[in-house]
């Protein structure tokens, strides 16, 4: 009698990060030494390609079943990310400190491409800007540069087509310094730093 359930040989690297939209196959096989495979089957056949059109954490699950009804299954977790561009002008990028007028709103700008470098404009793939005040002697050996650009507005953010990437406005708080955090729906976080005076 088969008391054992199949195999599996899931070649899926666990914890792997891929791009938005990046073609990855996905790879696995079963195996039963006694009443033979029935079944075995993932979301997608092995060696088509696996979920990357959405950003986040997701999962990969194959089940096999033998002839007698034996089952198992064995999942592999995954992230999707975006290509983030990097805080542009005239917001600098760390380890450089970016200086400023506090109580000025200045534009927050930055871009997010898949894997082939076309761009997303959904206002949904950021999940939320914050900012915290954080020690000035935190940055004092990081190189410092002054912000170049400021706008008018309360903080809100908006999608630019004709440049294709995301504006901030961001209505700075009091004199001090800070650090600001871009958080993206697939859990990427980017932080800026700022000494306002």
């Amino acid at each position: 009698m088969d008391k054992r359930a199949p195999s599996i040989t899931l070649t899926q690297r666990a914890t792997a990060t891929y791009l938005l939209n990046q073609v990855v196959a996905a790879s696995y096989s079963c195996s039963d030494g006694g009443s033979g495979v029935a079944t075995c089957a993932g979301p997608v056949g092995s060696g088509a390609a696996i979920d990357t059109s959405s950003a986040g954490t997701k999962t990969f699950t194959v089940k096999a079943t033998d002839n007698v009804g034996n089952t198992i299954s064995q999942s592999v977790s995954y992230t999707v990310n975006y290509a983030f561009s990097g805080f542009l002008v005239p917001v600098n990028n760390p380890s450089t400190v970016s200086t400023g007028k506090a109580g000025r709103a200045y534009p927050v700008k930055f871009q997010l491409t898949d894997a082939s470098g076309a761009f997303s404009s959904s206002l949904s793939a950021v999940k939320v800007i914050t900012y915290r005040s954080t020690s000035c002697g935190a940055f004092s050996t990081d190189p410092t540069d002054p912000l170049e650009t400021s706008t008018t507005g309360n903080s809100g953010l908006r999608y630019d087509s004709t440049a294709n990437q995301f504006v901030y406005t961001w209505a700075t708080p009091p004199a001090g310094c800070y650090t600001l955090f871009l958080t993206l729906d697939s859990g990427q976080v980017f932080p800026a730093y700022f000494n306002l005076s």
